[in-house]
């Protein structure tokens, strides 16, 4: 079964499946030119970085950040890169970044990755994977409440507070070193009123709602 393959926050993530059949377009963000630069997650066809701030983490990238196997500048090549070096689950060439910051204004604050499904998903219960890992060499130390991965679904260009949420993480594992890869997997329902509704999922990292300095 195809999979994602997303850098979510200083968190990589691989997405298995939704329902029976994969329903997620462009899985595996094999589409699209060499990114050049980061930001460019728009080379990933049906993937974006709606309800993102674009200034907020300006000097270091606007957006959601895609990094390329195949790309030549040192920032955004896989494995070898900004972060480390990723000891990866799979050989897939892209890998999508996001992260956040806690700001004295505005709370914990963070990028999101909304990417389309093949249609709205009609009633039915549906399953799904994703693995996830905390990237090597981070320039933070982190504390275990800013380490949960959210997964909405949305409608069109909704944003997570206008969706449902269909899963929260547990802490994803971080030793300071070689990533702990973890697969998880959840169930959901979509119910008659929800009905052809959802056809957007969205990952962002959980707001622990808490104090003190992210970095």
């Amino acid at each position: 079964m195809k999979k994602l393959s997303i850098f979510i926050g200083f968190v990589l993530l691989g997405l298995v499946s939704i329902g029976q059949t994969n329903l997620v377009k462009n899985p595996d963000f094999e589409n699209g030119p060499v990114p050049t630069a980061r930001g460019q997650i728009d080379y990933a066809d049906f993937w974006t970085d709606d309800c993102t701030d674009p200034l907020m983490f300006t000097g270091m990238g606007t957006g959601v950040d895609l990094l390329d196997r195949n790309a030549t500048l040192f920032d955004i090549q896989v494995p070898s890169n900004f972060w480390g070096s990723i000891n990866e689950r799979t050989a897939d060439d892209r890998y999508a970044h996001m992260w956040q910051k806690e700001t004295p204004l505005d709370g914990l604050v963070g990028e999101r990755l909304k990417g389309e499904l093949t249609l709205a998903l009609p009633t039915g219960n549906y399953t799904f994977c994703f693995w996830a890992a905390v990237a090597p060499n981070a320039l933070t130390s982190f504390d275990e409440d800013k380490q949960i991965v959210e997964v909405f679904l949305v409608n069109g260009n909704d944003c997570p507070a206008d969706g449902i949420l269909i899963h929260t993480t547990t802490p994803v594992p971080y030793n300071g070193g070689t990533p702990i890869w973890t697969q998880y997997c959840s169930s959901f329902n979509i119910s008659t009123y929800e009905a052809n509704v959802y056809d957007r999922i969205v990952f962002q990292l959980k707001d622990p709602e808490g104090t003190g300095a992210f970095w």
